[in-house]
């Protein structure tokens, strides 16, 4: 009867473990869906690195850019993509959470800038009745200092003025934006 029992537990702890694996392929699959075309759109103006991990080896990162006059790579920008779609707030804590533990980390002995993807500012989050409300296309917002704030992050945004442009934005700071690809602010950072 306990040879039985152990076989069921064991079992059961195997069938655990690989559904969490398969609950994590199918995560990754779902990133790669966003984070590739991203990838792939600044690659125009960026040199990008996919799915590198940090300095301790333990998280991976899913896209690192390095601006072209960032001759030192000094400066690494990472973008921490999620899967477009409804999430609930826990879903939303946990992702600010995650890129609050990776802003905390270095990539090739330099300090890291986290920037969310989608946006949460004016998609996931919006302004309340209390809050000094923004056009949502403008790249200042109070979602996005209350990111920083909070989680030490910031936001590639996809803001449409004269046509649609992605901004990266951290604080209500600009940091670059596809308008004006060749200028950076580090000083923002």
């Amino acid at each position: 009867m306990n040879i039985i029992y152990e076989f069921i537990r064991l079992r059961d702890r195997v069938v655990r473990e690989y559904l969490v694996d398969v609950d994590k392929l199918s995560e990754t699959l779902e990133n790669q869906g966003v984070r590739d075309p991203l990838a792939q759109y600044f690659s125009k103006f960026f040199d990008v690195e996919k799915e590198k991990k940090d300095d301790s080896n333990k998280y991976r990162f899913d896209i690192v850019l390095f601006h072209p006059s960032d001759y030192d790579k000094k400066y690494p920008l990472i973008i921490e993509c999620k899967k477009d779609g409804r999430k609930r707030g826990k879903d939303i804590g946990l992702w600010c959470n995650q890129c609050k533990i990776y802003s905390d980390l270095t990539y090739k002995g330099n300090k890291i800038h986290v920037f969310c993807y989608p946006q949460i500012s004016q998609y996931y989050l919006f302004e309340g009745t209390f809050l000094s409300p923004h056009e949502p296309w403008e790249y200042v917002g109070n979602i996005n200092s209350f990111l920083y704030a909070s989680f030490g992050i910031g936001e590639v945004l996809k803001i449409k003025k004269r046509q649609f442009e992605y901004v990266l934005c951290i604080n209500n700071k600009l940091v670059w934006r596809s308008e004006s690809p060749d200028n950076i602010n580090y000083n923002k950072l």
